[in-house]
């Protein structure tokens, strides 16, 4: 919706009625071309809008789709957030065109050309001359599965709100899975590797041997362990990690 902010160079034949807030709604605008000024990274340029309703009053107001259905790349997130975006305007030329954020929305600096600047400066269309038709980018998510299915779960690394998580959605240990599928069986090593890698499996469950004097009742005596073998078991974590873990534990089971 064109304001005080452009100047009409083009009337059409159509009109229009805006609805805005509490049902609001303007009736009969005209639809027109108009013509703005805005700065760029290669400086002033004179933007084209095309089938624009006709206000006259305060700031245009911009409509993202249909910009975007011009093929213009519209960034509109604050590069101030956690994840923000570039804040601007990509056109087809590739002029890059800035946009301010107040109080949580986007605006466009610009103010109507004159006529020297009409005439001298570079044209930059913003939006198609062919009749819009608002409802041309409707799109309804239906609440079947099909959507959701689609869509990659796992979201890529450095995305995430809380920064290089090592932990998934679920809560699992991400390096952990990865640690587990490391096997000395499943690796090109020798017979006697193999055998070492039982003998440290036996170990392992053989925490603690018991022997048993009717006399003197139960005894029990510790097999000496390879903490370094057993870190295969504990997700790689260091042996005296795991040598302090075996103190803390029974070992009953």
């Amino acid at each position: 919706m064109a304001g005080e902010d452009v100047r009409v160079i083009k009337h059409t034949q159509r009109k229009a009625d805006i609805s805005g807030i509490d049902n609001h709604t303007v009736v009969g605008l005209p639809i027109i071309t108009a013509a703005g000024i805005v700065n760029t990274h290669a400086g002033p340029v004179c933007v084209i809008l095309h089938q624009y309703a006709l206000l006259g009053k305060g700031k245009s107001i911009h409509s993202s789709v249909q910009t975007e259905y011009h093929d213009i790349v519209v960034d509109k997130k604050s590069r101030k957030l956690r994840q923000g975006g570039r804040q601007c305007l990509t056109t087809v030329e590739g002029y890059k065109i800035p946009l301010s954020i107040r109080l949580g929305l986007p605006y466009r600096n610009m103010y109507p050309p004159s006529d020297h600047e009409l005439d001298s400066l570079p044209h930059v269309v913003l939006t198609s001359n062919a009749d819009w038709d608002h409802t041309i980018a409707d799109n309804e998510i239906d609440s079947n599965n099909v959507w959701y299915n689609a869509l990659d779960t796992e979201p890529p690394q450095g995305t995430s709100a809380y920064g290089n998580t090592k932990f998934d959605q679920l809560g699992y240990y991400r390096q952990q899975v990865l640690s587990l599928r490391q096997s000395t069986i499943l690796s090109p090593d020798t017979l006697d590797d193999v055998i070492a890698y039982v003998d440290t499996i036996k170990s392992f469950y053989d925490a603690s041997t018991y022997s048993y004097n009717v006399k003197e009742g139960r005894t029990t005596a510790d097999t000496p362990k390879e903490y370094e073998k057993l870190r295969r078991f504990f997700g790689w974590i260091p042996a005296a990690t795991i040598q302090d873990t075996f103190k803390c534990t029974t070992r009953w089971a």
